[in-house]
């Protein structure tokens, strides 16, 4: 490994939770929508259409684009399943190596299970942190999520559940009040690792979804 590898700073585990239309892509995309290197498991074809990024369809394809974009490049992979979920993972691994880069999963309960998380996925969340990417998971329901993500999240963050009893499972294993737990479209509470809390709200320009802060405070869990 490189000198300049071993000088990177940490990742980030970004966990974004919430019912469809909550908020929690629009969550992401605020956070990404300037990041020159990004690599989206898109399974809905949403990124590709809706956001500008480049079209990526087949394994051979991912690995030709991966291997040419020593720089700048902002890839969305249309998979042709959900059986190269860990085909993907490896990719992405091996890309977040050569540089830093944002990787974003869509729809991962999908491809994942509620147990430790296996394969290249387990690999990304856990060993691939030192090479200072910034992972995002996103999920409709937590308790579908795999305990290495829920364990390992440097942030959680926290949209409109479908049912009460997503609300409840939230509060629950995150020590929250469910008084806290969002009920509108758009709003999020963010659970820091250091502890803390902030509410947020996704708000529009010219250029997309922008995340504002509204209150922040802690409280011991």
């Amino acid at each position: 490994m490189s000198k300049g590898k071993d000088l990177r700073q940490d990742g980030r585990l970004v966990f974004s939770i919430g019912a469809s239309r909550s908020g929690k892509s629009q969550f992401v995309l605020s956070q990404v929508r300037a990041d020159k290197r990004l690599l989206v498991w898109d399974v809905e074809g949403e990124y590709a259409a809706r956001h500008g990024l480049a079209v990526v369809e087949g394994k051979r394809q991912l690995l030709q684009q991966l291997q040419s974009a020593t720089g700048p490049a902002r890839l969305a992979y249309h998979p042709q399943g959900l059986g190269e979920f860990d085909f993907f993972c490896r990719c992405a691994f091996n890309w977040i190596r050569q540089a830093p880069a944002s990787i974003v999963c869509e729809e991962l309960a999908a491809a994942t299970n509620a147990v430790k998380a296996g394969g290249y996925w387990g690999v990304l969340v856990t060993r691939g942190l030192k090479y200072g990417p910034h992972i995002y998971a996103v999920v409709q329901r937590a308790q579908e999520t795999d305990k290495s993500v829920l364990g390992n999240a440097s942030v959680v963050n926290i949209c409109r559940p479908n049912t009460q009893q997503d609300a409840e499972y939230i509060a629950g294993r995150f020590g929250l009040e469910l008084s806290e737990i969002p009920d509108a479209d758009l709003e999020m509470l963010q659970r820091h690792k250091d502890r803390t809390l902030t509410r947020c709200k996704i708000k529009f320009n010219d250029q997309g979804p922008y995340l504002v802060p509204l209150e922040q405070f802690s409280r011991t869990f």
